[in-house]
């Protein structure tokens, strides 16, 4: 009976570390995004097997860039590494205690790509990516929260020239042609540093954050995504101006 008492402790001990990693999943709708269009965008960002909440997509060979630069290039021209990558994916380069989180603005062929900020990867560095899918359409832009308690969204307005960034939060249940809906903001709400309009909350200044929580959610939705447009002008697509909007999503249990 000890024996069997004592194998039953040590297996609940063992099984706790695995339940605990299942408590709470962060993934992103999008990362320094460039939100270029006044039609409702929907986009996730996504890790191996197509999985938002998936590690990260291991890159072909090494990448490199002359000094600090916004321009990388393949170790090995003909390794062709940047040929899965595209426009507004994100990047990971470890370079010593530091990790870059970098997004893709150009892809001028495949072994060449532009990216958001100035980085040193003279050495030649092994590297790591996500990819960004986005649409307009209904099958857009989904990430799973089935089975868990609670979801928080959020949406950060980084930089940028719009007149307006609009904003809008969505889910579904997992029926049989379920259809989105809209789960924030409301009638009445406040959004935050935003303003209310309509059916949207407006962002008229870079910097401004916005968050929206959704409590017991176990059994009613299973999935959510966050819709993303300007007001009517977004002044330059270039340079110092291009947006940067970083949406997110974490659920817990």
């Amino acid at each position: 009976m000890k024996k069997i008492f004592a194998l039953t402790i040590l297996a609940a001990v063992l099984a706790i570390p695995a339940f605990s990693q299942q408590e709470m999943q962060a993934a992103n709708f999008t990362y320094i995004y460039d939100v270029d269009s006044a039609t409702a965008t929907y986009c996730n960002l996504t890790g191996m097997d197509g999985d938002p909440y998936g590690p990260w997509i291991p890159g072909k060979g090494t990448i490199e860039t002359s000094g600090s630069s916004t321009t990388i290039t393949g170790v090995v021209a003909a390794d062709d590494v940047f040929e899965p990558v595209g426009v507004g994916d994100a990047i990971q380069v470890v370079v010593g205690r530091t990790t870059y989180y970098l997004t893709v603005v150009t892809n001028a062929d495949n072994d060449t790509i532009t990216v958001n900020t100035a980085v040193d990867l003279s050495a030649g560095y092994v590297w790591s990516w996500k990819n960004l899918t986005c649409g307009t359409a209904v099958t857009n832009g989904w990430v799973t929260v089935a089975g868990y308690d609670t979801i928080t969204m959020g949406v950060h307005y980084v930089a940028g020239d719009l007149d307006t960034l609009d904003v809008f939060w969505e889910c579904r249940t997992g029926a049989l042609g379920a259809q989105p809906q809209r789960v924030y903001p409301g009638v009445s709400s406040d959004c935050g540093d935003g303003t209310l309009s309509g059916t949207v909350c407006k962002m008229s200044t870079a910097g401004q954050d916005l968050t929206y929580r959704i409590e017991d959610n176990a059994g009613t939705f299973h999935e959510c995504r966050i819709g993303l447009a300007y007001g009517s002008t977004d002044a330059s697509d270039a340079g110092a101006n291009l947006e940067q909007v970083t949406a997110t999503v974490s659920v817990g249990r």
